[in-house]
């Protein structure tokens, strides 16, 4: 005699709820977004599909409510270390309170990888919403962070003339770098060695420097053409915008699109590049990207060659190549 089918354990609501985002986050780790369906979430949490329409509506309701979840997850202690408005105190040193906020940050990375994962290395086919909350997240704490730097670069005594909007911007960088390598290479790269270079690095920075505010240097082969244009005008400045469907000379456009592209990058992630989202962008037919980048992958090449002509310029300015030299 056949034995009749089993069925689903009732649980509590709250208590269903989380199972649900839990099966929804193994199957996302797993295969990515695109493997994310109700079938999927449902098999995994081993209830049938009614279970979760009843209580996420639809797919779309499930998503919504994973990425609610885990940004929560990782703005919580975020926003613990670097509070939520005014100064951290009179008593607490500059220096201190940023090596321990780096250490307080990679401990929350370590203690709940999966998420920190989802937010800095998320797997392929990642959805429109995370990449608006997660751009929408590092703002907000760029913009805490200009207000600790007003405050600890004032209490340290300096360096004075520092862009503190866009230090602010290199510190998120940083420490979600620093993240990434965390959770890459755990054992090559400890939550101790990475706080310690916090340290070595402040070290290095004497509270009496001066920013120069020079102008940024020259990019090697980008001069203008002209003979003719002012002497202050910056050699790294971006070619001239091209209007839509304005016919252009094939090496301007290059240029252009080049730019559009990183712009994209920056903005959205390498997930979201391709061909038709730079000519979008840029406001002309896809196929005026293809007769300047035969694929993909060229146009890469031309990414990665502008951002290494502007690095070399950029460290040449800055690092001496000969002792001595200033």
């Amino acid at each position: 005699m056949a034995s009749p089918p089993q069925r689903t354990p009732r649980l509590a609501p709250e208590v269903r709820r989380e199972q649900l985002l839990d099966a929804a986050l193994d199957v996302l780790t797993e295969g990515g977004f695109d493997a994310v369906t109700v079938e999927a979430v449902a098999r995994r949490a081993g209830v049938t599909r009614p279970v979760l329409y009843d209580m996420f509506g639809d797919l779309g309701g499930l998503m919504v409510a994973l990425i609610d979840r885990e940004e929560r997850a990782a703005l919580a202690p975020l926003l613990d270390i670097v509070g939520v408005g005014g100064d951290p105190g009179k008593d607490v040193d500059p220096e201190e309170f940023l090596v321990d906020a780096i250490g307080a940050f990679l401990r929350a990375v370590k203690a709940n990888p999966r998420t920190w994962r989802l937010v800095l290395m998320p797997p392929r086919g990642t959805s429109g919403e995370l990449r608006e909350r997660i751009r929408r997240s590092r703002r907000m704490l760029a913009e805490r962070i200009t207000e600790l730097l007003d405050w600890g670069i004032a209490r340290r005594g300096g360096p004075g003339g520092l862009d503190h909007g866009l230090a602010a911007r290199v510190i998120v960088a940083a420490g979600e770098d620093a993240a990434r390598l965390m959770l890459a290479h755990p054992r090559r790269f400890s939550l101790e060695r990475l706080t310690s270079i916090t340290r070595d690095l402040l070290a290095l920075l004497p509270a009496d420097a001066q920013a120069s505010g020079s102008p940024p240097p020259p990019v090697p082969g980008a001069a203008s053409a002209s003979s003719s244009a002012p002497a202050s005008a910056s050699a790294d400045a971006a070619p001239p915008a091209v209007g839509p469907g304005r016919r252009v000379p094939r090496a301007q456009r290059r240029e252009q699109l080049i730019d559009v592209a990183l712009e994209l990058v920056a903005e959205e992630g390498f997930g979201a590049l391709s061909m038709e989202a730079v000519a979008r962008r840029a406001g002309i037919n896809r196929v005026v990207v293809y007769r300047s980048f035969a694929n993909l992958q060229l146009l890469l090449v031309a990414m990665l060659r502008r951002g290494d002509q502007r690095t070399r310029a950029s460290l040449d300015a800055v690092l001496p190549t000969e002792p001595g030299q200033q």
